[in-house]
Protein backbone atom coordinates (compact mmCIF):
# COMPACT_ATOMS: atom_id res chain seq x y z
CA UNK A 1 0.00 0.00 0.00
CA UNK A 2 1.11 3.11 -0.69
CA UNK A 3 1.39 5.36 2.29
CA UNK A 4 1.79 8.94 0.89
CA UNK A 5 -0.92 10.18 3.53
CA UNK A 6 1.22 11.95 6.21
CA UNK A 7 1.60 15.70 7.25
CA UNK A 8 5.12 15.34 6.22
CA UNK A 9 4.27 14.26 2.47
CA UNK A 10 1.13 16.20 1.86
CA UNK A 11 2.64 19.16 3.29
CA UNK A 12 0.11 21.41 4.95
CA UNK A 13 -2.63 21.79 3.22
CA UNK A 14 -5.06 24.34 3.12
CA UNK A 15 -8.60 23.06 1.30
CA UNK A 16 -10.02 19.04 1.68
CA UNK A 17 -12.44 17.89 0.33
CA UNK A 18 -13.60 15.15 1.75
CA UNK A 19 -16.43 12.70 0.17
CA UNK A 20 -18.94 10.15 2.05
CA UNK A 21 -21.66 10.22 -0.40
CA UNK A 22 -23.55 7.01 1.18
CA UNK A 23 -25.94 6.30 3.32
CA UNK A 24 -27.25 8.01 6.36
CA UNK A 25 -25.94 5.19 8.52
CA UNK A 26 -22.30 5.50 7.12
CA UNK A 27 -22.25 9.54 7.36
CA UNK A 28 -22.72 8.88 11.36
CA UNK A 29 -19.77 6.10 10.99
CA UNK A 30 -17.77 8.82 9.17
CA UNK A 31 -17.21 11.14 12.08
CA UNK A 32 -14.44 9.74 13.87
CA UNK A 33 -13.00 9.47 10.30
CA UNK A 34 -13.53 13.46 9.76
CA UNK A 35 -12.70 14.28 13.41
CA UNK A 36 -9.36 12.98 12.78
CA UNK A 37 -8.73 14.89 9.61
CA UNK A 38 -9.81 17.80 11.79
CA UNK A 39 -7.26 16.98 14.15
CA UNK A 40 -4.37 16.35 11.84
CA UNK A 41 -5.09 19.43 9.77
CA UNK A 42 -5.95 22.01 12.82
CA UNK A 43 -6.14 24.89 11.00
CA UNK A 44 -7.59 23.65 6.67
CA UNK A 45 -10.80 24.30 5.41
CA UNK A 46 -12.98 20.92 5.69
CA UNK A 47 -15.42 20.50 3.08
CA UNK A 48 -17.77 17.63 3.52
CA UNK A 49 -19.56 16.26 0.21
CA UNK A 50 -22.32 13.88 1.24
CA UNK A 51 -25.57 12.70 0.11
CA UNK A 52 -27.99 15.23 -0.03
CA UNK A 53 -30.47 13.06 2.55
CA UNK A 54 -27.99 13.68 4.83
CA UNK A 55 -27.87 17.06 5.05
CA UNK A 56 -29.76 17.09 8.25
CA UNK A 57 -27.04 15.90 10.13
CA UNK A 58 -24.23 16.93 8.23
CA UNK A 59 -24.64 20.43 8.74
CA UNK A 60 -24.13 20.35 12.64
CA UNK A 61 -20.73 18.43 12.19
CA UNK A 62 -18.40 20.89 14.26
CA UNK A 63 -15.24 19.69 12.81
CA UNK A 64 -16.38 20.25 8.98
CA UNK A 65 -15.80 24.09 7.58
CA UNK A 66 -18.76 23.32 4.92
CA UNK A 67 -20.97 20.80 3.64
CA UNK A 68 -22.11 19.69 -0.15
CA UNK A 69 -25.11 18.25 -0.67
CA UNK A 70 -24.33 15.85 -3.65
CA UNK A 71 -28.13 14.53 -5.32
CA UNK A 72 -27.25 11.20 -5.84
CA UNK A 73 -30.37 9.62 -5.47
CA UNK A 74 -31.93 11.92 -7.70
CA UNK A 75 -29.66 11.23 -9.92
CA UNK A 76 -30.29 7.71 -10.08
CA UNK A 77 -33.92 8.10 -10.16
CA UNK A 78 -33.48 11.16 -12.87
CA UNK A 79 -30.44 11.56 -15.38
CA UNK A 80 -31.81 15.31 -15.61
CA UNK A 81 -30.28 15.96 -12.14
CA UNK A 82 -26.89 15.34 -12.77
CA UNK A 83 -26.71 19.52 -13.72
CA UNK A 84 -27.40 19.68 -10.19
CA UNK A 85 -24.18 17.20 -9.34
CA UNK A 86 -22.36 19.05 -11.93
CA UNK A 87 -22.66 22.44 -10.48
CA UNK A 88 -21.69 21.34 -7.14
CA UNK A 89 -18.54 19.83 -8.35
CA UNK A 90 -17.64 22.76 -10.42
CA UNK A 91 -17.84 24.69 -7.49
CA UNK A 92 -15.73 22.54 -5.20
CA UNK A 93 -12.97 22.74 -8.00
CA UNK A 94 -13.63 26.60 -7.57
CA UNK A 95 -11.69 26.30 -3.99
CA UNK A 96 -8.79 24.66 -5.28
CA UNK A 97 -8.60 22.39 -3.08
CA UNK A 98 -4.91 20.55 -1.99
CA UNK A 99 -6.52 17.08 -0.64
CA UNK A 100 -9.74 15.20 -1.70
CA UNK A 101 -10.10 11.90 -0.46
CA UNK A 102 -13.55 9.51 -0.60
CA UNK A 103 -13.26 7.95 2.99
CA UNK A 104 -16.12 4.83 1.65
CA UNK A 105 -15.36 1.87 -0.23
CA UNK A 106 -16.08 1.30 -4.01
CA UNK A 107 -17.92 -1.39 -4.66
CA UNK A 108 -18.23 -1.53 -7.72
CA UNK A 109 -17.28 -0.70 -11.71
CA UNK A 110 -19.96 1.81 -12.32
CA UNK A 111 -19.04 3.16 -8.70
CA UNK A 112 -15.17 3.45 -9.99
CA UNK A 113 -16.43 5.12 -12.85
CA UNK A 114 -18.62 7.59 -11.10
CA UNK A 115 -16.06 8.47 -8.58
CA UNK A 116 -13.25 8.75 -10.94
CA UNK A 117 -15.31 11.48 -12.92
CA UNK A 118 -15.73 13.51 -9.56
CA UNK A 119 -11.94 13.35 -8.58
CA UNK A 120 -11.11 15.06 -12.38
CA UNK A 121 -13.45 17.34 -11.87
CA UNK A 122 -12.66 18.44 -8.49
CA UNK A 123 -9.11 18.61 -9.38
CA UNK A 124 -7.05 18.09 -6.39
CA UNK A 125 -3.35 17.66 -6.32
CA UNK A 126 -3.31 15.07 -3.74
CA UNK A 127 -6.37 12.25 -4.32
CA UNK A 128 -7.20 9.76 -1.79
CA UNK A 129 -8.98 6.34 -1.98
CA UNK A 130 -10.12 2.79 -2.34
CA UNK A 131 -7.65 1.44 -5.30
CA UNK A 132 -10.57 -1.27 -6.12
CA UNK A 133 -12.73 -1.53 -9.83
CA UNK A 134 -10.17 1.26 -11.41
CA UNK A 135 -10.52 3.82 -9.29
CA UNK A 136 -6.97 3.40 -8.01
CA UNK A 137 -5.48 4.90 -11.66
CA UNK A 138 -7.26 8.46 -10.31
CA UNK A 139 -5.41 8.25 -7.07
CA UNK A 140 -1.93 9.18 -5.60
CA UNK A 141 -2.46 7.69 -2.21
CA UNK A 142 -4.00 4.09 -2.40
CA UNK A 143 -6.08 2.03 -0.17
CA UNK A 144 -5.46 -1.24 -1.56
CA UNK A 145 -8.30 -3.66 -2.99
CA UNK A 146 -9.03 -5.62 0.43
CA UNK A 147 -8.82 -2.46 2.58
CA UNK A 148 -12.63 -2.70 3.79
CA UNK A 149 -12.69 -7.19 3.99
CA UNK A 150 -13.05 -8.06 7.42
CA UNK A 151 -12.88 -4.28 8.99
CA UNK A 152 -15.63 -2.61 10.43
CA UNK A 153 -16.91 0.13 7.81
CA UNK A 154 -16.27 2.52 10.81
CA UNK A 155 -12.48 1.89 11.37
CA UNK A 156 -11.96 1.38 7.58
CA UNK A 157 -12.82 5.12 6.99
CA UNK A 158 -10.81 6.00 9.99
CA UNK A 159 -7.87 4.40 8.65
CA UNK A 160 -8.69 5.71 5.13
CA UNK A 161 -8.23 9.61 7.05
CA UNK A 162 -5.05 8.56 8.75
CA UNK A 163 -3.67 7.71 4.72
CA UNK A 164 -4.61 11.46 4.16
CA UNK A 165 -2.97 12.75 7.38
CA UNK A 166 -5.66 12.49 10.07
CA UNK A 167 -4.83 11.68 13.89
CA UNK A 168 -7.66 9.37 15.50
CA UNK A 169 -8.64 10.62 18.88
CA UNK A 170 -9.69 7.10 20.26
CA UNK A 171 -13.37 8.46 20.31
CA UNK A 172 -16.92 7.17 18.79
CA UNK A 173 -18.93 8.29 16.17
CA UNK A 174 -21.03 10.87 17.23
CA UNK A 175 -24.18 13.13 16.18
CA UNK A 176 -25.84 16.46 16.33
CA UNK A 177 -29.23 17.85 15.63
CA UNK A 178 -30.48 21.17 15.25
CA UNK A 179 -31.42 23.23 18.87
CA UNK A 180 -35.40 23.22 17.53
CA UNK A 181 -35.65 19.33 17.10
CA UNK A 182 -34.95 19.55 21.49
CA UNK A 183 -37.58 22.35 21.67
CA UNK A 184 -40.05 20.63 19.44
CA UNK A 185 -39.74 17.09 21.29
CA UNK A 186 -38.01 17.20 24.43
CA UNK A 187 -41.87 17.52 26.23
CA UNK A 188 -42.91 14.85 24.55
CA UNK A 189 -39.61 12.95 25.72
CA UNK A 190 -40.17 14.13 29.09
CA UNK A 191 -43.79 13.08 30.03
CA UNK A 192 -42.79 9.33 28.72
CA UNK A 193 -40.03 9.27 31.19
CA UNK A 194 -41.92 10.61 33.98
CA UNK A 195 -41.56 8.85 37.06
CA UNK A 196 -38.61 7.44 35.50
CA UNK A 197 -39.54 4.76 33.31
CA UNK A 198 -37.11 3.66 30.65
CA UNK A 199 -38.13 4.96 27.28
CA UNK A 200 -37.90 2.44 24.84
CA UNK A 201 -37.40 2.92 20.69
CA UNK A 202 -38.52 0.35 18.09
CA UNK A 203 -37.69 0.63 14.49
CA UNK A 204 -39.11 -1.56 11.97
CA UNK A 205 -38.19 0.14 8.92
CA UNK A 206 -34.91 -0.76 6.45
CA UNK A 207 -34.02 -0.23 3.80
CA UNK A 208 -34.03 -3.54 1.71
CA UNK A 209 -37.14 -6.24 2.13
CA UNK A 210 -34.56 -9.18 2.74
CA UNK A 211 -32.99 -7.21 6.31
CA UNK A 212 -36.93 -6.15 7.73
CA UNK A 213 -38.27 -8.15 10.53
CA UNK A 214 -41.73 -8.86 11.27
CA UNK A 215 -44.05 -6.46 12.94
CA UNK A 216 -45.22 -9.26 15.33
CA UNK A 217 -41.55 -9.61 16.76
CA UNK A 218 -41.08 -5.59 17.71
CA UNK A 219 -44.71 -5.93 18.87
CA UNK A 220 -43.72 -8.97 21.44
CA UNK A 221 -40.42 -7.43 22.42
CA UNK A 222 -42.10 -4.01 23.05
CA UNK A 223 -44.56 -5.93 25.10
CA UNK A 224 -41.71 -7.32 27.01
CA UNK A 225 -39.99 -4.82 28.08
CA UNK A 226 -43.27 -2.71 29.38
CA UNK A 227 -44.30 -5.46 31.30
CA UNK A 228 -40.83 -6.26 32.39
CA UNK A 229 -39.74 -2.98 33.45
CA UNK A 230 -42.04 -0.84 32.74
CA UNK A 231 -41.21 0.87 29.73
CA UNK A 232 -42.62 3.43 27.59
CA UNK A 233 -42.44 2.36 24.02
CA UNK A 234 -42.22 4.67 21.40
CA UNK A 235 -42.32 3.42 17.26
CA UNK A 236 -40.27 5.57 14.80
CA UNK A 237 -40.21 5.31 11.06
CA UNK A 238 -39.55 7.16 7.88
CA UNK A 239 -41.52 8.51 5.47
CA UNK A 240 -43.46 5.71 4.10
CA UNK A 241 -42.94 3.31 6.83
CA UNK A 242 -45.97 4.47 8.90
CA UNK A 243 -47.73 0.96 7.83
CA UNK A 244 -44.72 -1.16 9.58
CA UNK A 245 -45.23 1.43 12.78
CA UNK A 246 -49.07 0.86 12.84
CA UNK A 247 -48.63 -2.73 12.65
CA UNK A 248 -46.48 -2.84 15.96
CA UNK A 249 -48.78 -0.70 17.29
CA UNK A 250 -51.85 -2.93 16.67
CA UNK A 251 -50.05 -6.06 17.70
CA UNK A 252 -48.63 -4.94 20.95
CA UNK A 253 -51.68 -6.27 24.07
CA UNK A 254 -49.59 -4.68 27.31
CA UNK A 255 -49.74 -1.20 26.15
CA UNK A 256 -49.83 0.52 23.17
CA UNK A 257 -46.65 2.05 21.87
CA UNK A 258 -46.92 6.18 20.70
CA UNK A 259 -45.83 6.29 16.99
CA UNK A 260 -43.83 8.74 15.70
CA UNK A 261 -43.10 7.60 11.95
CA UNK A 262 -43.78 9.75 9.38
CA UNK A 263 -43.33 12.63 11.71
CA UNK A 264 -39.78 13.62 12.45
CA UNK A 265 -37.43 15.15 10.43
CA UNK A 266 -33.37 13.29 10.37
CA UNK A 267 -32.41 16.31 13.13
CA UNK A 268 -35.78 15.60 14.86
CA UNK A 269 -35.11 11.85 14.82
CA UNK A 270 -31.51 11.76 16.17
CA UNK A 271 -32.99 14.21 19.03
CA UNK A 272 -35.33 11.09 19.41
CA UNK A 273 -33.53 8.11 19.53
CA UNK A 274 -30.87 10.48 21.62
CA UNK A 275 -33.83 10.59 24.36
CA UNK A 276 -34.60 6.41 24.81
CA UNK A 277 -32.87 4.19 26.83
CA UNK A 278 -32.67 1.64 24.40
CA UNK A 279 -33.65 0.62 20.33
CA UNK A 280 -34.98 -2.13 19.00
CA UNK A 281 -33.97 -2.58 15.22
CA UNK A 282 -32.72 -3.89 12.31
CA UNK A 283 -29.62 -3.11 10.64
CA UNK A 284 -30.25 0.20 9.48
CA UNK A 285 -28.87 4.10 9.79
CA UNK A 286 -31.47 4.47 13.07
CA UNK A 287 -28.88 1.89 14.40
CA UNK A 288 -25.84 3.85 13.96
CA UNK A 289 -28.00 7.41 15.11
CA UNK A 290 -29.03 5.65 18.26
CA UNK A 291 -25.87 4.57 19.22
CA UNK A 292 -23.85 7.48 18.30
CA UNK A 293 -26.56 9.67 20.41
CA UNK A 294 -25.84 7.42 23.66
CA UNK A 295 -28.78 4.79 23.42
CA UNK A 296 -28.22 1.06 23.89
CA UNK A 297 -29.30 -1.44 20.89
CA UNK A 298 -30.96 -4.70 20.37
CA UNK A 299 -30.24 -5.39 16.46
CA UNK A 300 -31.52 -8.19 14.32
CA UNK A 301 -29.24 -9.02 11.56
CA UNK A 302 -30.17 -10.80 8.65
CA UNK A 303 -28.15 -11.24 5.48
CA UNK A 304 -25.38 -8.53 6.13
CA UNK A 305 -22.23 -9.37 7.95
CA UNK A 306 -22.54 -7.48 11.87
CA UNK A 307 -18.26 -7.88 12.17
CA UNK A 308 -18.79 -5.16 8.92
CA UNK A 309 -21.23 -3.03 10.63
CA UNK A 310 -22.63 -3.30 14.11
CA UNK A 311 -23.21 -0.56 16.26
CA UNK A 312 -20.09 1.12 17.33
CA UNK A 313 -20.45 0.86 21.53
CA UNK A 314 -19.24 -1.15 24.27
CA UNK A 315 -20.56 -4.73 24.42
CA UNK A 316 -22.74 -3.30 27.35
CA UNK A 317 -24.48 -1.08 24.71
CA UNK A 318 -25.69 -3.37 22.49
CA UNK A 319 -26.78 -7.20 21.87
CA UNK A 320 -26.57 -8.48 18.21
CA UNK A 321 -29.12 -10.96 17.02
CA UNK A 322 -28.65 -13.46 14.70
CA UNK A 323 -29.17 -16.95 12.99
CA UNK A 324 -26.26 -18.69 10.96
CA UNK A 325 -27.31 -19.40 7.39
CA UNK A 326 -24.91 -20.74 4.70
CA UNK A 327 -26.45 -17.86 2.18
CA UNK A 328 -25.25 -15.14 4.52
CA UNK A 329 -23.86 -12.87 4.02
CA UNK A 330 -26.07 -11.65 1.08
CA UNK A 331 -27.04 -8.30 -0.55
CA UNK A 332 -30.00 -9.33 -2.46
CA UNK A 333 -32.67 -6.84 -2.58
CA UNK A 334 -35.41 -9.86 -2.65
CA UNK A 335 -35.51 -13.72 -1.37
CA UNK A 336 -38.16 -16.05 -1.47
CA UNK A 337 -37.62 -16.74 1.90
CA UNK A 338 -35.38 -14.79 3.98
CA UNK A 339 -34.71 -17.21 6.77
CA UNK A 340 -32.54 -15.00 8.29
CA UNK A 341 -34.52 -12.45 9.70
CA UNK A 342 -37.96 -14.68 9.21
CA UNK A 343 -36.60 -17.52 11.92
CA UNK A 344 -34.92 -15.01 14.50
CA UNK A 345 -36.98 -15.99 17.76
CA UNK A 346 -38.58 -13.25 19.13
CA UNK A 347 -37.82 -14.16 22.30
CA UNK A 348 -34.36 -13.97 21.86
CA UNK A 349 -35.04 -10.12 20.97
CA UNK A 350 -37.31 -9.53 24.28
CA UNK A 351 -34.44 -10.91 26.49
CA UNK A 352 -32.04 -8.89 25.02
CA UNK A 353 -33.44 -5.87 25.30
CA UNK A 354 -34.32 -6.37 29.35
CA UNK A 355 -30.86 -7.16 29.78
CA UNK A 356 -29.37 -4.36 28.41
CA UNK A 357 -32.29 -2.34 30.40
CA UNK A 358 -31.02 -3.65 33.96
CA UNK A 359 -27.67 -3.27 32.88
CA UNK A 360 -28.13 0.71 31.86
CA UNK A 361 -30.21 0.92 34.96
CA UNK A 362 -27.42 -0.70 37.29
CA UNK A 363 -24.38 2.07 35.84
CA UNK A 364 -27.16 4.72 36.45
CA UNK A 365 -27.70 3.87 40.27
CA UNK A 366 -23.87 2.85 40.59
CA UNK A 367 -22.93 6.76 39.61
CA UNK A 368 -25.71 8.42 41.48
CA UNK A 369 -24.25 6.41 44.57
Amino acid sequence: METAGDERDMGKPETLVVMVVAGIGDLVLATPALRALRLGHPDAAIHLMTNSQALPLAKNLPYVSKVWPFPVRDIIRDRKNMLAGAATLARLRALKPDVCVNLFKVKSKAGATRMKAAFAAIGASVRVGHDSFGFGSSLTVKAPEDFFIDRHVCESMLEMAKLAGGIPDGAGPDVFWDPESELKWRGFFDELSEGGAPVVGVNPGGDRRTKRLGADKFAAAADAVARERGASVVVFGGPGEEPAAAAVCSLATHAVPASLAGKLSLSDLAYALGRTDLLITTDSGPMHIAAAAGASVVCAFGPDDPRLTRPVVPEDRSRVIKLHRDCSPCFKSDCERPSCMEDIPAEDIARAAVELLDIRRAARESAEQ
